[in-house]
């Protein structure tokens, strides 16, 4: 995108150092995509201070100190705002002027571009955070997934011809399940024990609850044994 050349008809008489900077900021070689938005806020402000409608340098300050707005927009609109007034008095003449209200403009500048820098850091310690947390949970997921299927493995091969209850094969899923948890040095993440953890899938997870009605001596009474202990408040606190 090309711009008209900037004809500064004061440059004679005033820094040539400052119009070039002006300049060179106003009217880029190279201007990125949103440059013409930012142009027409700076040459807006611009003819509020030529109108004699723009708030005062106090008033500028006051306005970024109690903004409601957030930070960002509270130091761009003083960024702009002291651009047009920078271009107000380089217009005047009046280069002491023009060179204050320039250097404050890069002052809001700077702030705006630490406080974006600082938050983009902190949103990438964010999602670091997350990322580490999804796999925390997606290794708690693998983990808990191996206990079942070694559960199941061990439902599958009951004692003699099949399960006699809940109970008995309890007594010798628990302490195999044990073996296995430390064999492979997996932590769980769960419950503070296993048999807790087993009591619930019994009650809860289809595969499970398949698994031992099909492998148990009498299936009817496994489902009885199950719905009895999964109706109980206290079958938690035996076997």
């Amino acid at each position: 995108m090309k711009f008209p050349p900037i004809i500064l008809s004061y440059e004679n008489s005033l820094p040539k150092s400052l119009a070039a900077l002006l300049k060179e900021m106003l009217y880029p070689s190279d201007p990125p995509e949103n440059h013409q938005a930012f142009l027409d806020e700076v040459m807006a402000a611009k003819a509020k201070n030529d109108a004699g409608k723009a708030y005062p340098d106090e008033g500028i300050k006051h306005n970024v100190e109690y903004s409601k707005a957030p930070r960002e927009e509270a130091y761009y609109y003083a960024y702009i705002q002291y651009l047009g007034m920078a271009l107000h008095y380089l217009e005047q003449s009046n280069s002491d002027a023009a060179w204050y209200y320039y250097a404050q403009s890069r002052y809001y500048r700077g702030l705006l571009d630490t406080r974006e820098s600082v938050m983009r850091q902190i949103e990438a310690e964010l999602q670091s955070i997350e990322a580490k947390q999804k796999g925390g949970k997606n290794k708690s997921a693998r983990e808990t997934g191996a206990m079942k299927d070694e559960l199941i493995k061990i439902i599958e091969n009951p004692l003699g011809g099949g399960w006699k209850n809940r109970k008995q094969m309890l007594n010798i899923a628990i302490p195999r399940l044990e073996k296995f948890h430390e064999a492979i040095g997996q932590s769980f993440p769960l419950y503070e024990n296993i048999l807790p953890w087993v009591k619930v899938c019994l009650r809860q997870d289809q595969r499970i609850i398949k698994a031992f009605v099909d492998n148990s001596a009498d299936p009817n009474n496994a489902i009885h044994d199950l719905s009895e202990k999964s109706s109980d408040p206290n079958s938690n606190f035996g076997l």
